[in-house]
């Protein structure tokens, strides 16, 4: 069993955002590449916690987005994961989606250390992650850049920064080693990812 983070990825959104935002042929195709992708890296039994932002558009069809992805999924709202999508992914309570939180985000515990990292789909502001030691995964930017504010404690997982895939904890351990060498990596963070 692995632990995989996405956010961001917009499941039918409309046409207008897989072409001009994302740079798709059409709806179809980015809905497609994202099934694909979620696919060739998740498991059956695997975790992904989807950091907001999830599936747009009708909510008819989260059922049949629902049924094309591995794993077990935990959804932590976004700011397009409005009250009228909840009743359809309440229906996959216990089956497909394993928890909703709110917007506020969630504490989760890493199992090889014991410590927690919020899961939130705005990032804070600057000047509230300088005094936050804590790691912060997210989303809701739609950028390449894995570091938000340039921060080695607020991570990106937006799907767009990922070649449109989620990303497992293995790799965002590895993209933490390679923004900041472990020698300087404040200690906080070391404990939370168990360097």
């Amino acid at each position: 069993m692995s632990l995989f983070f996405t956010a961001d990825t917009h499941f039918n959104h409309d046409t207008s955002f897989a072409v001009y935002e994302r740079g798709f042929s059409c709806l179809h195709e980015m809905n497609t590449v994202l099934i694909n992708n979620w696919n060739s890296k998740v498991g059956p039994r695997d975790d992904v916690w989807v950091v907001g932002d999830f599936i747009c558009g009708n909510p008819m069809t989260i059922p049949t987005i629902l049924g094309q992805l591995n794993g077990r999924i935990h959804l932590v709202r976004g700011n397009h994961d409005t009250d009228e999508y909840m009743p359809y992914y309440k229906r996959f309570l216990g089956q497909k989606i394993f928890h909703i939180y709110g917007l506020g985000g969630t504490h989760i515990v890493t199992a090889a250390t014991g410590n927690q990292v919020l899961l939130k789909h705005q990032p804070p502001a600057d000047h509230v992650i300088a005094r936050n030691p804590i790691c912060i995964i997210h989303g809701h930017v739609h950028s390449k850049e894995l570091f938000t504010y340039g921060r080695p404690n607020l991570y990106n997982v937006c799907t767009d920064a990922h070649s449109f895939m989620p990303v497992s904890i293995e790799e965002i351990v590895s993209d933490l080693y390679n923004k900041c060498p472990p020698r300087y990596i404040p200690l906080t963070m070391k404990s939370i990812w168990g360097l």
